[in-house]
């Protein structure tokens, strides 16, 4: 456990700094076993997405997800003027909801899963988690993207993959993807 660890944020954490490095690592392990593709056709299996091409219609005008996240946070009076800042030891940043035990809850992958996802998002798109929780919960995670898709077609296949990934299911597929399409920020959230 971390000492000193307190105030708000031990509360948005939970269960975070709760493994043993033993774990910690055995965590590290399973997530480098796990076939991210081989998950993606499992969790939609799970999740009863039937036909990962059925994208529904490409929406005629799409805003970013972040300011319409910070217009619903600012409507719901949790956006604040301060933050908690947390440095996570870690070699890689996949590792990081691994080490914090991030994920399990909800429908939110496993922190084993979350890794192999963030290193599969690192890989394709440089995706790197630089937040986790907001105000009043610990249910989102954002992401800084260095290569976001640029077209229809690559916001499309990276759609198909969030959207079985996290709670998207009040959009479909092609509205995810144009909210994707060159937007080097993305929020997954699991309510």
């Amino acid at each position: 456990m971390v000492s000193g660890l307190g105030g708000p944020f031990a509360n948005y954490l939970g269960d975070a700094f709760a493994l043993s490095a033993a774990q910690i690592d055995e965590q590290f392990e399973l997530s480098l076993a796990i076939d991210v593709g081989q998950w993606f056709v499992q969790r939609r299996e799970a999740l009863g997405v039937r036909d990962p091409d059925a994208l529904g219609q490409w929406p005629k005008a799409a805003r970013p997800w972040l300011p319409v996240i910070e217009a619903v946070y600012e409507r719901l009076g949790v956006l604040k003027s301060t933050v908690n800042l947390l440095l996570v030891p870690v070699q890689a940043s996949w590792q990081v909801p691994i080490v914090l035990n991030f994920g399990g809850f909800n429908d939110c992958p496993t922190p084993a899963e979350l890794g192999a996802l963030l290193r599969h998002w690192d890989c394709g798109y440089g995706a790197q988690p630089v937040s986790i929780g907001s105000q009043h919960s610990a249910d989102t995670l954002g992401l800084l993207v260095e290569r976001p898709p640029m077209d229809r077609f690559g916001a499309l296949g990276l759609a198909k993959e969030l959207y079985v990934s996290a709670d998207f299911e009040m959009l479909s597929p092609a509205q995810v993807a144009a909210h994707l399409l060159g937007v080097g920020a993305w929020t997954l959230w699991w309510d």
